[in-house]
């Protein structure tokens, strides 16, 4: 059923294959028996320790995280390297992101939520990170970058206060949607 997944990410929302099948490819995407988009959440170390299931079908908000969410997540780029991160929302902003802006040196990261859990912001303190907040473009959203803002105090007092970063739309995938929309 990944043919239904891959062309529910390509023809709905609007990411290029070649970034699909590399995520594939690399084990981070694939689809269940229902053809449901599956996004594998990872530790510091690469394990899968939790799944996002999205739905490839759009007459479904039906969204399913499972697993670890305090220490595992959907993450492009190196967690171990990167100069910079991104926080988003949800695995599908994360792949939009990166298709809008590909920034260099930077993970980008969907918390499943709002919400950045303290395990991953020590990783951004540790290895002294430029923090980004980029949760969805609405009244939580801002309350969640708030939130995270008030969880970096904590976990280091001195740390830079996170940049917020907003999308033009809803969200990032709704960002890149209007983009390839405006090709047409």
């Amino acid at each position: 059923k990944w043919y239904i997944a891959r062309n529910y990410l390509n023809h709905t929302r609007k990411i290029p294959l070649e970034l699909i099948d590399r995520l594939h490819d690399e084990g981070k995407i694939w689809s269940n028996k229902f053809g449901s988009v599956v996004f594998g959440h990872l530790t510091r170390e690469g394990e899968i320790h939790g799944i996002t299931v999205r739905p490839s079908t759009h007459q479904h908000n039906f969204r399913q995280s499972l697993g670890d969410k305090l220490n595992s997540w959907f993450f492009i780029g190196d967690l171990s390297k990167a100069s910079k991160m991104v926080l988003v929302e949800a695995p599908i902003d994360a792949i939009s992101f990166k298709t809008l802006f590909n920034p260099k040196n930077t993970v980008i990261v969907a918390t499943s939520g709002k919400s950045a859990p303290y395990s991953l912001l020590r990783i951004a303190n540790e290895r002294h990170m430029k923090l980004m907040v980029g949760y969805d473009n609405d009244k939580p959203g801002v309350e969640g970058y708030h939130h995270t803002v008030k969880r970096m105090s904590e976990v280091n007092p001195k740390a830079p206060i996170p940049q917020l970063i907003k999308s033009n739309s809803k969200d990032w995938n709704q960002d890149l949607i209007n983009k390839n929309n405006r090709k047409i």
